[in-house]
């Protein structure tokens, strides 16, 4: 039971009658230095605290403060202070405390243990991490100060992945020297809330899911088996607090970024890129973040990529970080359009090869239309940047004759797309690397009538090209 006592009253009445200034050093209460003297912690939400009269961790004087490292085993510490071996002698409670530096996102307050008194509490802390907590001041008037890291966000989702009291459990992928658990946060979604992760071997976790708002979320423990070198991800349905586990595809999460002033997210924009310079050095790393991941073969490897064999891929060490996965690759032109290929072997690493990305062109592109009634006729596109021909939407026959509104124009790898064209403008067509609906005028093909179909192509940039396109009825035969 936790004793709660009020040591303060006889010592208010003496400083009342006797001026602090005139007393000896060694009992002046405006310096911390000495005021702790003997005095211990004891509470709870940390390792090793247990509500003791007398004392858990005994307060250690550096300089005029006092400290004690605790490691937390919550969100929430509750804390007294009480002379060491003591039976909750000269208790030091909340009442006179105020948090005076703490780390962004932790708060102190005082709270009623409907006990007559008060309890120390530090708010939203990060749950098995170290703290250090600071006492000065004197005790009728305590300063408490922590060091450690931020506090947490009362409403957002942690995924605690636990070790057990005795040590069992001990994970290898959140493995740390104190062998305790651990606390990460998940990235907010809409609706969701994800944390994904490497496995560092082969191994199960186990892990809970914690909020500072539903506490009973941490009553539900789940066992996720996972491989080595293998991407998971656990998600949280933030209204309905359903609990989901995915493994991510290798590539999936993948960033590349050069090491000079022009970035390149490859998965973000495809894996294409136009060479500022001969030479480049790419990192590439997991978004993940919690391990590196090796590449697979690290053979240098010349490539064709300009038509003469004068690329060269290679893997190097960086300096500043041996397991930075960095690629170099030198012969690059300047101003051309290559592609960086990043393939997964069967021991889930990386693999990349390098190759030269040509200039878009409509060549072997068809274009199809409704004019012949059932696609009928088609036109096998040139390599020309501007290309202009006449139709006749005459019908194939009774039974399909020329109508509706559709026209399509398909490379054996991409399309272009374009909704209720208007005839006799000029119109910008939508490119896409795959299959799309297809085209469609604003107004149904007539049939009999003769159309002047010009294409034009403005920009020739592999991945991105940009087409318009300008359909005009001539007559109507």
């Amino acid at each position: 039971m936790k004793k709660l006592l009020s040591v303060f009253a006889a010592a208010a009445v003496l400083f009342g009658l006797v001026s602090c200034d005139n007393l000896p050093d060694e009992l002046n209460m405006h310096d911390s230095a000495g005021e702790f003297e003997g005095y211990s912690i004891t509470g709870e939400g940390a390792n090793g605290l247990g509500w003791n009269g007398a004392g858990d961790y005994a307060l250690v004087r550096d300089g005029d403060v006092y400290t004690v490292d605790l490691v937390a085993a919550s969100s929430k510490i509750i804390f007294c202070f009480v002379k060491t071996g003591g039976a909750w002698t000269d208790q030091i409670n909340g009442d006179v405390m105020t948090g005076k530096t703490l780390p962004a996102g932790i708060t102190y307050e005082a709270v009623d243990n409907n006990n007559g008194g008060f309890n120390a509490t530090l708010n939203n802390l990060v749950t098995g991490a170290s703290y250090t907590l600071k006492v000065s001041g004197n005790p009728t008037a305590v300063e408490i100060s922590l060091d450690g890291p931020e506090g947490v966000d009362p409403a957002t989702f942690y995924t605690l992945f636990y070790t057990e009291a005795d040590g069992s459990n001990e994970s290898k992928t959140f493995e740390n020297a104190d062998k305790r658990s651990v606390m990460k946060a998940m990235a907010k979604g809409s609706d969701k809330y994800t944390f994904s992760f490497i496995a560092l071997a082969d191994e199960t976790l186990k892990y809970k899911i914690d909020n500072l708002v539903v506490p009973t979320l941490k009553e539900t423990e789940y066992s996720l088996p996972v491989e080595k070198n293998t991407e998971y991800e656990i998600t949280v349905d933030a209204k309905t607090f359903a609990v989901t586990e995915a493994t991510i595809d290798l590539l999936k999460n993948v960033e590349v970024i050069s090491n000079n002033a022009h970035d390149y997210d490859f998965y973000a924009e495809g894996n294409q890129f136009v060479a500022t310079r001969s030479e480049i050095l790419f990192y590439v790393n997991r978004k993940a973040g919690n391990s590196s991941f090796g590449w697979g073969n690290k053979e240098t490897l010349s490539v064709d990529a300009n038509g003469d064999g004068s690329v060269t891929l290679s893997y190097v060490e960086s300096k500043k970080d041996p397991e930075a996965n960095a690629v170099k690759i030198t012969g690059l032109k300047a101003g051309t359009c290559y592609a960086l290929e990043l393939t997964e072997d069967s021991d889930n690493k990386i693999k990349a090869t390098i190759s030269l990305v040509l200039p878009y062109s409509f060549e072997g592109a068809v274009l199809k239309g409704g004019w012949e009634g059932w696609w009928q006729d088609s036109y096998t596109m040139t390599a020309d940047a501007i290309q202009e021909f006449e139709v006749t939407a005459s019908g194939d026959s009774d039974e399909h004759p020329a109508s509706g509104n559709k026209f399509g124009m398909y490379n054996p790898d991409n399309n272009w797309k374009l909704s209720n064209l208007e005839l006799g403008t000029r119109t910008e067509m939508e490119y896409s690397e795959t299959k799309v609906d297809d085209c469609t005028l604003k107004d149904n093909w007539e049939k009999g009538a003769t159309y002047t179909i010009k294409i034009e192509l403005t920009d020739d940039t592999p991945g991105s090209p940009k087409a318009f396109i300008t359909i005009t009825k001539k007559s109507v035969n």
